[in-house]
């Protein structure tokens, strides 16, 4: 079954001053359906970031035809781009923790570097170390996705699955992200996203660049954190 995602928000909470909203237009996608993600590039000369949504078909990956620049000092505003500056734009990759630890969660609670940090949402989500001394925390609330099997079932048991699907189509999905600072166990940020329908919260990450991102499911909505912090 497809994803259908409605009713879609993603709010800053703590951390306004690193964190900005961006909204997403269109990504001009439409003929491409499948293995949906986001690349990112910086620009040369002003280092803003950039970024583009991959997509797969049975001829390969492809970018979506708009690409845009988000400014800190643009909240709200992301901006197209034109061809050319994205095909001069440097590739940022995720950003792959190699340290010795990794937090550890056990009950409502995960542990990391002599640290506790508590889940907010019912189920825990990614626990992802960042660049710079940080740590990213992330749970949800809400319904696991699961296949129906609905191209499976006969005609004459759609009756009594309808009424589920209705109400699992208006049944709110709820994601945290909370960043803290590892050495001072500051909370640095925190991000809530929510949809109705089971299909995807969306996802939650650091880049190579320094910056967190959340995007909501259908990834017309961003959140872009930067604390001014490198890689080590």
């Amino acid at each position: 079954m497809s994803t259908q995602v409605f009713g879609e928000t993603i709010k800053i909470g703590v951390g306004k001053t690193y964190c900005k909203g961006f909204d997403i237009p269109s990504w001009g996608v439409a003929k491409y359906e499948t293995g949906t993600n986001l690349e990112f590039r910086l620009e040369n000369s002003t280092q803003a970031l950039l970024a583009a949504a991959t997509f797969y078909s049975e001829t390969g990956r492809h970018y979506s035809e708009q690409k845009y620049s988000f400014s800190a000092g643009r909240q709200g505003k992301a901006t197209p781009v034109p061809e050319s500056l994205w095909q001069s734009g440097k590739v940022v990759k995720r950003y792959d923790h190699r340290g010795s630890s990794w937090p550890v969660s056990s009950g409502a609670i995960a542990s990391y570097a002599g640290r506790t940090y508590p889940r907010t949402g019912k189920y825990w989500g990614n626990l992802a170390v960042g660049p710079g001394g940080m740590v990213a925390i992330s749970s949800w609330t809400g319904k696991f996705p699961s296949d129906d099997g609905l191209l499976f079932l006969p005609l004459w048991a759609l009756p009594f699955i309808l009424p589920s699907l209705i109400i699992d189509a208006n049944r709110p999905q709820h994601g945290f992200d909370e960043i803290y600072d590892v050495a001072s166990g500051q909370k640095l940020a925190s991000i809530a996203t929510k949809s109705r329908g089971t299909g995807s919260l969306g996802s939650s990450y650091w880049l190579n660049s320094g910056q967190f991102v959340a995007e909501a499911g259908s990834m017309k909505h961003l959140v872009i954190c930067d604390f001014g912090r490198k890689p080590l």
